[in-house]
Order: C-alpha cells, then structure tokens, then sequence
C-alpha cells in the first residue's frame, strides 16, 4: 500500500478516506511450489486439474481470511467503545504506523520471493496494516453515527465483487487487456485525490468533485476485479498465489472504501 491518510469530516459531508496508491505495486512475492510438478514459467490454466484446484483454493482461502481479519478488526474497533475512543485519539500517529508498516511488508513480500517459505509472514504483516488502516476508517465513521453506512458498502462491496468474479470465470473472457487502461486512469485518479487534497487545504474542498471522484475510483477497481482475476484464470503460475492474494485483496479494500464515500455522500444529501 501506498499509503493514504484518513480524514474524515461526515456530518459536513467534507470527507477523504484512504486512497490506495501502491495498488500494483505488491506483485509477485513467490508461494509454495513443488517445481517437480509443473515446469517453471507454466501457467495454471496450462496445468493439470489438481494443480489448478490447488491454486484457486489455495488463493480464495487466503483471501477470504484476509477480508475475514479485517471484517472482525473494523468491527471490533466499531462496537468497543474503549477501542473506538482510542484508535480517534491515536488516529494522528496510527497513521504513520500504518503506512509505514505496509511499506515494510511490501519490501517483505519482494524479499520472500527467493523465500518461499516467508510469503506467508509477509502477506500477514501486509494484511495486518492494512486491515487496521480500513478498521480505523470504519471507526471513525462509526464515531460520528454513521456505522450503518460501512454495512451498506459492505454488503453492496460483497455484492459487486462476487458478481463480478461469477462473471469472469462463467465467461471465462481474458481481460488482461485492460491493464494499460486502467493503470493509466489509476493514475489520474491518485493526481486527482491529491488535487482535491490540496484544494481542501487550501479551503476549497469540492464535495461534488469528491463524488465524482469516488465514483470514478470504484468503476476502475470493478475493472480491476476482472483484470486479475482474469490473470488467476489465465496468466498467473502456480507459485504465483501471493499475487493474486494481494491483488484481490487491495481491489475489495479499494472498492469497499469507494463505496463508503459514495453512500456518505447520498446519505449528507439526503439529511440536507
């Protein structure tokens, strides 16, 4: 993660989550592979049927505990007042924690790719800043009486990328050639959050800009969903399971995020 810095402002409708800049910067930290099994540089479509089963297991059992920790760390931090009033208190710093915990882990996982074996470690540690960056969100919202609206985007995150992830693989479609597209609107993404950023330094916060800005964000992680998960279908090896974990991973956390400011924003209108 490339980190983002979470400040959140609801009642006003003035409000900036975490933007995730390092969103494919985490790639190939090597998983558990048994070289005898398949040759070096095979795909896992080109693999025999065990294998693959392996793979695909192997990937969605690491990602579901994944957003499973997340889910229990952001709903902890919501319901325990102690933990709430402290993660607030602390959010200034913590968030410096997080960012540069989640540099450290993302140099980890670069460093366990001739490690096999310490893939896992690092995946940990990088899921473990992250999910406490997302759970510090969570409760922030939470703070201000606004702790419906993280369910909603839940569910509706939940809703998206399992739809999408249904489509790609009934479709079995290859969308590996949105890849340049959608590293290129990443990118204006991120210049545009940090323009809005420093518009709202300077006094001049757009919340319609903002929206529109959220808005934008989440279609490109819907893009993202298909575009990697169509990888795991048709590019990715066998030992390539870490990719795929964080990818996934930080595609869910991007889209979820989105979404909250999205319905935060119709929820402001609305009271208005």
């Amino acid at each position: 993660m490339g980190s983002k810095s979470a400040s959140v402002d609801i009642e006003s409708g003035n409000y900036n989550t975490y933007e995730y800049s390092v969103k494919r910067s985490a790639s190939r930290a090597l998983g558990h592979a048994d070289l005898e099994e398949y040759d070096v540089g095979v795909t896992v479509a080109a693999c025999m049927e065990r294998i693959r089963l392996d793979f695909l297991r192997k990937v969605y059992t690491v990602l579901a505990a994944q957003l499973g920790f997340t889910a229990v760390l952001s709903g902890a931090f919501m319901i325990s007042g102690s933990l709430n009033q402290w993660v607030i208190s602390a959010s200034s710093w913590l968030i410096w924690v997080c960012f540069l915990g989640t540099l450290g882990a993302l140099v980890g996982l670069f460093w366990a790719r001739s490690r096999p074996k310490w893939s896992l470690p690092a995946l940990s540690v990088f899921t473990f800043f992250e999910a406490l960056s997302v759970a510090m969100i969570c409760a922030i919202y939470a703070a201000s009486g606004f702790g419906f609206i993280v369910f909603e985007a839940c569910f509706l995150t939940a809703l998206v990328f399992g739809g999408l992830t249904i489509y790609c693989w009934r479709s079995q479609r290859d969308f590996s050639f949105l890849g340049g597209f959608l590293g290129a609107a990443l990118l204006v993404v991120l210049g545009a959050a940090v323009l809005n950023a420093v518009l709202g330094w300077m006094g001049h916060f757009s919340t319609t800009f903002s929206f529109v800005l959220s808005v934008v964000s989440a279609l490109v992680f819907c893009g993202y969903i298909l575009f990697d998960t169509s990888l795991i279908i048709h590019h990715l090896g066998p030992d390539d399971w870490s990719i795929a974990c964080v990818s996934l991973y930080l595609d869910v956390l991007n889209l979820f995020l989105n979404l909250l400011q999205i319905l935060t924003r119709i929820q402001a209108s609305s009271d208005n």
